[in-house]
């Protein structure tokens, strides 16, 4: 259950880098008690949603631009290889369900809906990681994607030049779901890592 409060938490833009968290919060979100919440914080703590502070209280990470370099390259090399494992593989349902994400991305786009963009953006992702073959890649993967969840968010709240940066990627995206559907993966990587590179550039990755 803790797992779900990142997913939705972190990664669909309900927390923002610095915030200071609360045990009860995290109750809250997952209709549980404090016990069990306060045992899960250390298990999303390791996977770096969360870090502690001195006061024994916890935030979501602010990372630097070192960091989130490392991130970056860390994301190329496996959802790169993750996107060309996962090409042709998809069925006919699938893609169609991936087509439409993109289309609901474009609708929070015109609608600036910055929750509904961020949980889109991540179904569309991991639909295709995850028929890469390997758990463990889409786990490593999804390790990461905790980490800059809270980026999307700040991009997503400032002004509309920086959101139209975010979503000026959705042709990649679109050239992805071409690549995947018609198996050609060195071009599903190819497309994915354009994708990636100019999200890093507008710092919305």
């Amino acid at each position: 259950k803790v797992r779900v409060v990142a997913l939705f938490g972190i990664v669909a833009g309900r927390f923002e880098q610095g915030q200071l968290i609360t045990i009860s919060e995290i109750a809250a979100l997952l209709k549980c008690g404090v016990m069990p919440a306060r045992e899960g914080v250390p298990q999303l703590a390791s996977q770096g949603a969360f870090e502690f502070l001195p006061n024994r209280s916890f935030r979501v990470p602010v990372h630097t631009l070192e960091a989130l370099q490392k991130i970056f390259e860390a994301r190329a090399l496996l959802e790169c290889y993750a996107a060309e494992r996962a090409a042709g593989t998809l069925k006919p349902s699938q893609v169609r369900t991936l087509r439409r994400l993109l289309a609901r991305l474009t609708v929070a786009d015109e609608a600036l809906d910055a929750s509904q963009a961020i949980s889109t953006n991540y179904r569309f992702h991991f639909m295709i990681y995850e028929a890469c073959g390997s758990p463990y890649i889409v786990e490593a993967i999804d390790r990461l994607w905790l980490r800059i969840g809270p980026l999307h968010l700040r991009v997503l709240q400032s002004n509309r030049s920086d959101q139209h940066e975010f979503f000026s990627v959705l042709p990649q995206h679109a050239k992805l779901v071409d690549a995947v559907e018609a198996g050609n993966g060195p071009r599903a990587s190819s497309f994915l890592l354009a994708l990636l590179t100019q999200s890093l550039a507008v710092g919305s990755f």
